[in-house]
């Protein structure tokens, strides 16, 4: 028996055509912004590849899926999979469930035009490495599925968005650190142009000011939010700059942090005093326990559930204009024993 042939989908159209995916996107959709003869193209391309789109995707939301879609850069990331157990909680209550998207690094808007076309869900809940521009939002409103962003912006646009605290959490951990007498305090966080990371650093730049002291732009360090980061910044940290204090501005920072101080045998907190960003198992465990600016991961997933469901009802009711709906969750200062004065 012959093999069933390979199912085309949108990127091979898109490849076939010599055209970006999200142009078949609005081809399919018959979107004005697409040229009459990128029409031609694609349509061609279409026709000879024998690209059939998916009755749910034709369907445009006229059938339900029931399934809301959570697209992450890293389910490993305790963070994302506390969250998501928020957001399942919320929709199992109401006969939905989750489908989580794991995107990586790479090719992030083609995966997630690629999993429009699939149409495999009611809503999306995105957490991207980069945030979207304006243009790509458009696309998205296009696409006529209701998302929310997960600490994400989108420059110019106002979206629906549910967004931590990251200002006055590490503002707080900054002074926290200088009411105990410290003022060289390395802080390390994401160097992608997004949300968190802007926060983060408006806090720390802030704290310092607000107690008149420098801003040493050697003391930061951007870098991927990964363990390796994290330990070879600390170490960059302590041999160029001398650093009493530092902060972790991610849950795989600060592991990065632990191992760098193992491995040159610091003692926490009498030799570098530690706070971290992220509450977990691990930040209550360790020895010392550390201090930790602390995000409700679990009431983030329930929020950003309960208002994606919300939303869901508004536009099948044939609500329009909607109102873009964001909220920002506190983050809290936890204290343990990691942190000390300065001798």
């Amino acid at each position: 028996m012959e093999k069933d042939r390979k199912k085309i989908t949108i990127k091979d159209v898109a490849k076939h055509a010599g055209v970006g995916v999200g142009t078949v996107s609005r081809v399919l959709n018959g979107s004005a912004e697409a040229s009459h003869a990128v029409k031609l193209q694609v349509e061609k391309s279409i026709a000879e590849l024998g690209y059939k789109r998916s009755s749910v995707a034709r369907s445009l939301r006229t059938q339900r899926t029931n399934a809301i879609a959570f697209f992450v850069t890293d389910i490993s990331n305790v963070a994302f999979s506390t969250i998501a157990k928020g957001i399942h909680q919320v929709l199992e209550e109401q006969d939905y469930h989750l489908i989580l998207y794991n995107t990586g690094n790479d090719k992030v808007k083609e995966k997630l035009i690629e999993a429009f076309e699939e149409r495999k869900f009611d809503g999306m809940i995105l957490s991207l490495p980069q945030e979207m521009d304006s243009g790509f939002a458009g696309q998205l409103k296009e696409e006529r599925i209701p998302y929310f962003l997960l600490d994400r912006e989108i420059q110019g646009v106002q979206a629906n968005a549910v967004l931590s605290d990251y200002y006055n959490g590490i503002r707080q951990a900054t002074e926290y650190l200088i009411s105990l007498g410290h003022t060289k305090i390395g802080f390390m966080t994401s160097d992608s142009d997004i949300r968190p990371a802007r926060e983060s650093i408006r806090g720390y730049v802030d704290a310092l000011k607000l107690n008149d002291l420098p801003v040493q732009p050697e003391l930061m360090k951007r870098g991927d939010f990964t363990v390796e980061y994290g330990s070879a910044a600390l170490k960059e940290l302590i041999h160029d700059s001398g650093i009493t204090a530092v902060i972790a501005g991610s849950n795989q920072l600060l592991v990065g942090c632990i191992e760098t101080v193992r491995e040159l045998k610091l003692d926490i907190p009498s030799e570098l005093s530690v706070i971290g960003f992220e509450d977990s198992d691990f930040t209550r465990l360790l020895n010392p326990a550390i201090t930790v600016v602390k995000r409700p991961l679990i009431q983030i997933g329930n929020q950003i559930a309960h208002l994606m469901l919300q939303r869901i009802k508004q536009e099948e009711s044939g609500s329009s204009n909607l109102d873009a709906v964001s909220t920002i969750i506190p983050t809290e200062l936890v204290i343990r024993d990691s942190c000390s004065p300065i001798s």
